[in-house]
């Protein structure tokens, strides 16, 4: 993002720096900074002058550039302010650059990382039911965790406020919320569907033996996934020649067999399941690597109750019936709540791959990557040199997400809504997924 002298702002958000006083625009990156790299290849030497950090804003001061580029809470108008600047200032509008701030956890610890995960939604629920920390205990509680940890979310809220209050706390003088409305709630008027950043590039050794991904590709050469039949997710096919599954769930599958399989989408195998109960005893007890088409709760990600496990979701790619997640075990004739791919909790790797399969087919619609020209996709090498062209693959078997919903989902339920891609210029992507 840009911020500086308003003028030479809007001609850095064209990334104009050629036509009449935006050929005067000087912007100060600092060095080494995630910025740099990406305007060393978008903005003429001339234009931008790297600085180091310690002096960024001092230059910026000094006149010797008209417009700063950085994360908004680094360029925000109060920091400048603050800096002794005194002249007119204005943060662009554009978003070069998307850097989605997370808490971590290590991976070996799965109910850890569902603990922290649940209590930010809990937050997130906690705003759209308009529950702040005086009325939290009107927010419902829970014993996934068991019996001690029952107001946790309660707790949790009482303590610092939903998420709104937080942000007005801390964040809103530097960064008002309604510019930058990623960080607003999605009330289900706008797209939900994220590209998140592959970040930097990281060597990787191939999956080890005995690990699902390498069992997968290695010795049974074969990916089984679990699949409902729902018209536009599931559907077995039969022809005198072959059976063959279609439908947006189905497509997911054969995305994974061609990511695993350096583009074969021969190499799954269907399993038919009744319900999500069905699923998730078929994940436990290993009749499946991943089931497709079910919906994200709390419960299925920390204790489902059929299995007494907690099991991992992908990002969602499919968002039903607005009043969020279906909490009922039977299968409904149009999907409900957010559908996801699950895998078991006990290989973090083999449920990491099954995310960034789903998220490449976001990535390639908002990088305008078909499945014709599939081969446009960056290479990926986090999950070994195997696996370099994986995302490659995933486009060219099934496209990137607005080719696989409109193949399979748009004659049923036209696109709209959550189900769009939120892409520049960004709007709301907060969802609690409590429902």
């Amino acid at each position: 993002m840009f911020g500086g002298i308003p003028e030479y702002v809007d001609c850095a958000d064209r990334l104009d720096t050629y036509f009449g006083n935006c050929s005067e625009v000087r912007i100060c990156v600092p060095i080494g900074s995630s910025s740099h790299d990406l305007f060393a290849d978008s903005v003429a030497d001339f234009n931008l002058r790297p600085v180091p950090i310690g002096d960024f804003y001092e230059m910026f001061i000094k006149g010797k550039c008209n417009v700063i580029a950085g994360a908004s809470t680094a360029i925000a108008e109060m920091i400048l302010r603050n800096e002794g600047y005194t002249g007119d200032y204005k943060l662009g509008e554009t978003i070069f650059l998307k850097e989605p701030y997370s808490m971590v956890t290590r991976e070996d610890d799965k109910k850890w990382s569902d603990f922290v995960n649940w209590v930010f939604r809990s937050l997130l629920a906690a705003e759209e039911q308009n529950i702040t920390h005086n009325t939290a205990s009107k927010f419902m509680t829970t014993t996934v965790f068991g019996e001690k940890y029952k107001d946790m979310f309660v707790n949790a809220i009482q303590a610092v406020g939903n998420y709104g209050d937080i942000y007005r706390r801390h964040m809103e003088d530097f960064v008002p919320r309604d510019n930058l409305k990623s960080n607003l709630l999605n009330n289900g008027s706008t797209g939900l569907h994220f590209a998140y950043p592959l970040g930097e590039p990281t060597e990787s050794p191939d999956p080890i033996a005995g690990s699902t991904t390498h069992s997968i590709t290695k010795k049974e050469g074969k990916l089984r996934c679990g699949i409902f039949d729902r018209e536009g997710f599931g559907k077995e096919i039969v022809s005198t020649t072959a059976r063959r599954w279609q439908g947006m769930d189905a497509d997911y599958c054969y995305a994974l067999s061609a990511s695993l399989f350096e583009g074969s989408t021969n190499k799954v195998v269907f399993v038919h399941l009744a319900n999500f109960a069905d699923s998730f005893q078929a994940l436990e007890n290993g009749l499946v690597d991943v089931v497709a088409g079910v919906p994200l709760t709390l419960e299925g990600d920390v204790n489902e109750t059929s299995t007494g496990k907690g099991y991992t979701f992908s990002i969602p790619y499919f968002y039903g019936d607005a009043n969020g997640p279906l909490v009922q075990d039977n299968v409904s004739e149009t999907p409900e709540g957010a559908l996801s791919l699950v895998t078991r909790e006990d290989d973090s790797q083999w449920s990491d791959f099954v995310f960034w399969v789903v998220s490449a087919t976001f990535i390639a619609e908002e990088e305008y990557i078909t499945q014709k020209i599939s081969k446009d996709m960056v290479g990926v090498s986090a999950f070994g040199p195997s696996f370099v062209n994986m995302h490659r693959h995933t486009i060219g078997a099934v496209g990137n997400y607005g080719e696989i919903y409109s193949r399979n989902v748009e004659s049923i339920v036209p696109r709209q809504g959550r189900n769009l891609l939120n892409s520049n210029p960004f709007g709301p992507q907060h969802w609690s997924f409590f429902g």
